[in-house]
């Protein structure tokens, strides 16, 4: 007989565990996430687009619906003139002349050694409907040093500690971060400044790299399918736009799938498609909304796919 009682199986099968949350359906859910690219990428602007659409509720590249919630931005490399000129911009090309009330910010912030991480907690708990935080950057926030160093357990330490909160509160926490300057890599995730320990710890991964006339982001994590999409950023406007999922053919492994479970004859919710096909539920709403679009399903009745 053990002192220690150590949970079975079976006991987890009755546990009332909540189902993951979405901040950003099919795109970006509770949890540590990273958003990486090079300086002048426009990861800041695409972060300020992320965070304006969540506190209003309103679908993120125009594509993703969201969470309408409360966000927390650290914009711990700006001025309150810039952040009040960025977001000004961004809602003036969308016809919005009020500021939404959900949305927080900062331009200072504690270390997160020197008692950031305890303040971040604090705000967490008291903060009712806070569905995520923007740290804008990690090097601002992070330890001196840790963010260049190739120590797998430095990393794994630092950012395990902020993936706790996540845990904690159930809440994503989006932390914004730098590509190496020199390398290359068929893998942009290789690409991501500092050691295997950030890969190692984090839920999901976003590399932002800047090709000549659009950008990419790459796209990883524990639950969402990975991905390529293609955005374009309008620098009058302030506005990042989707294009199109490079990855997401009629060959990709998730639309093979949904068309091996429907047939002509056969009408099935996205809950029943992703049950059956053990897919995830968030992409995969969002990929047969693009399917219907594109001719090659549709529904017949509300809410049910059907192979056109």
């Amino acid at each position: 007989m053990y002192d220690y009682m150590i949970p079975s199986l079976k006991d987890l099968s009755s546990k009332d565990i909540p189902p993951l949350k979405w901040v950003v359906k099919g795109l970006l859910s509770e949890g540590l996430s990273i958003l990486a690219g090079k300086a002048k990428s426009g990861k800041s602007w695409l972060a300020m687009n992320l965070a304006l659409n969540i506190s209003m509720g309103e679908p993120f590249l125009g594509t993703y619906p969201c969470d309408n919630s409360r966000v927390l931005y650290l914009a711990l490399e700006d001025s309150e003139r810039r952040l009040k000129y960025r977001s000004s911009q961004i809602l003036e090309s969308k016809g919005i002349k009020e500021m939404p009330d959900e949305f927080y910010y900062q331009i200072s912030f504690k270390k997160q050694s020197d008692g950031g991480l305890d303040t971040l907690n604090q705000i967490l708990e008291s903060v009712a409907d806070l569905g995520l935080v923007i740290i804008d950057t990690m090097a601002k926030f992070s330890p001196q040093g840790m963010s260049g160093k190739d120590s797998y357990n430095e990393a794994y330490d630092v950012l395990g500690a902020i993936h706790e909160l996540t845990k904690k509160y159930q809440v994503g926490i989006l932390m914004l971060h730098h590509l190496r300057k020199n390398g290359d890599s068929d893998n942009p995730f290789d690409l991501i400044l500092g050691s295997s320990g950030l890969v190692g710890v984090v839920d999901s991964m976003y590399v932002l790299k800047k090709q000549e006339d659009f950008s990419d982001l790459f796209v990883t994590g524990r639950d969402l399918d990975d991905a390529q999409l293609r955005l374009k950023f309008d620098r009058e406007s302030g506005i990042w736009n989707f294009i199109e999922e490079v990855n997401d053919s009629k060959l990709s492994p998730t639309r093979l799938k949904i068309l091996e479970i429907l047939s002509p004859n056969l009408q099935l919710s996205p809950l029943e498609i992703t049950q059956n096909g053990k897919l995830n539920h968030g992409s995969t709403r969002v990929i047969l909304g693009r399917m219907k679009k594109e001719g090659l399903l549709y529904q017949p009745v509300n809410g049910k796919y059907a192979i056109q």
